[in-house]
């Protein structure tokens, strides 16, 4: 829970207050859930539905904070209008922070690690999308989460240094 909050506060605080959009932000939390999933698939045999599993802590995370919509995000399009190019940036920008925290705490394990961060996209989502804020609408603030986690799976990291 710490993690999350602290991540949504480094997004909202230092990431998006640097000129970054909303989306930039969604896709880049989502590529770094991506990237540590990425990782523990690399170290450990993972159930054949683990990403979706992922996925669905993030679905659950923007439910509890009252996210309006499909709870199918299996279903949604991946965003079409959103490019593999900017992904190592946004994560360069983003990723050593939250390493940092990890180190601090002593969190090792890259699943543990993904599952953290996919709970703190769900949580941006339901950020930007609720009524109040409504920033971006759901189904896109959705498929931008899950556009991020899938290039972030698929991005090799030995690109990305900090």
């Amino acid at each position: 829970e710490m993690a999350t909050q602290d991540f949504c506060d480094f997004l909202i605080e230092d990431f998006m207050t640097k000129g970054r959009t909303t989306p930039e932000a969604l896709l880049g939390l989502g590529a770094v859930a991506g990237s540590y999933f990425s990782i523990a698939q690399g170290q450990m045999k993972l159930p054949p539905d683990a990403e979706k599993n992922l996925m669905n802590v993030m679905v659950r995370e923007s439910l509890r904070h009252g996210t309006p919509g499909s709870k199918d995000w299996a279903s949604l399009a991946a965003s079409n209008d959103s490019e593999n190019k900017h992904i190592s940036e946004y994560m360069k920008a983003i990723k050593p922070s939250i390493e940092e925290f990890f180190l601090l705490i002593g969190l090792e394990d890259p699943l543990g690690r993904a599952v953290s961060v996919a709970k703190a996209v769900g949580r941006m989502v339901a950020v930007i999308s609720v009524e109040d804020v409504g920033q971006i609408h759901p189904s896109i603030a959705k498929s931008l989460a899950k556009t991020g986690m899938i290039l972030g799976v698929n991005f090799k990291e030995h690109v990305i240094t900090a």
